[in-house]
């Protein structure tokens, strides 16, 4: 499914909404060929149970909307603390006695630039940044092996080693969840779902052809739409509607004015 996100935005639209709606015409046009018409005096018990089925779909998909838009707003919130933590963690390492302190600042800062520059286009195409991996591994070392070459240092190494498995964990939950999909499953619910809510409303008999066509497509264009909405956030590190590493390169910008005023 990753090939979705390497297609343009709008032609995704475009093409899940026009798929959807010629489905639902091939449908009503089948239906009046074959002859799989509710007739008039039947549309009643049968509008109640479409009614039914069109609520309770609405619900289910209502549900997979609110999932999606959660997991999005998880990562984003995963990156914003992710940011905070790199800062703090550069912040309490101006405390340090060096040379330990330029060597973990140097590393902290390598590390919102491999995020920014290497991992990120990476993570699109659902792919590991061995190199960012390489610098978190260098830094968690160096900061266990510390040394402290003063009773402040030795006061500060604690609140280091906590900052640091912040960054770690907030780093590990951006990954897990910002490479998570609501799964094949839910998918066939989403599909078959549509297929018999859009495809029931096929089958009633309606004397004009157009007027079908033209209230089954507004209900198909109305599926396609949430299932487009449903495929650009599923996956939040994944395409054009994406997670953007804005907090991670504001907390790069806030290290690098630091480090100037430092100077």
């Amino acid at each position: 499914m990753l090939w979705l996100y390497d297609l343009n935005l709008w032609f995704l639209g475009s093409s899940v909404v026009a798929v959807s709606v010629a489905v639902a015409w091939t449908v009503c046009i089948m239906a009046r060929r074959l002859n799989w018409l509710i007739r008039s005096e039947d549309q009643g018990p049968a509008g109640l149970m479409h009614q039914f089925i069109g609520v309770l779909y609405a619900v289910a998909l209502a549900l997979i909307v609110v999932s999606v838009q959660g997991s999005y707003a998880q990562v984003e919130q995963a990156v914003v603390n992710e940011a905070s933590a790199a800062s703090n963690l550069y912040r309490l390492l101006d405390g340090l006695e060096e040379p330990g302190r330029s060597r973990l600042q140097k590393l902290t800062r390598q590390y919102l630039d491999s995020v920014i520059q290497v991992e990120w286009p990476d993570q699109r195409n659902n792919k590991v940044s061995e190199p960012t991996w390489a610098i978190v591994d260098s830094l968690e070392r160096e900061l266990a092996r510390l040394w402290p070459a003063s009773a402040h240092d030795q006061a500060l190494i604690p609140e280091l080693l906590t900052e640091s498995t912040n960054l770690l964990d907030r780093r590990r939950e951006r990954l897990f969840i910002g490479q998570q999909g609501i799964g094949a499953t839910l998918w066939v619910i989403i599909v078959l779902g549509g297929i018999v809510t859009v495809g029931y409303a096929c089958a009633f008999e309606v004397h004009s052809l157009r007027t079908q066509l033209a209230v089954t497509g507004m209900m198909a264009a109305m599926f396609g739409l949430m299932a487009f909405l449903i495929i650009a956030m599923d996956h939040p590190l994944w395409g054009d509607v994406s997670v953007r590493p804005d907090a991670l390169m504001t907390a790069r910008d806030n290290i690098d004015r630091v480090a100037r005023e430092a100077r």
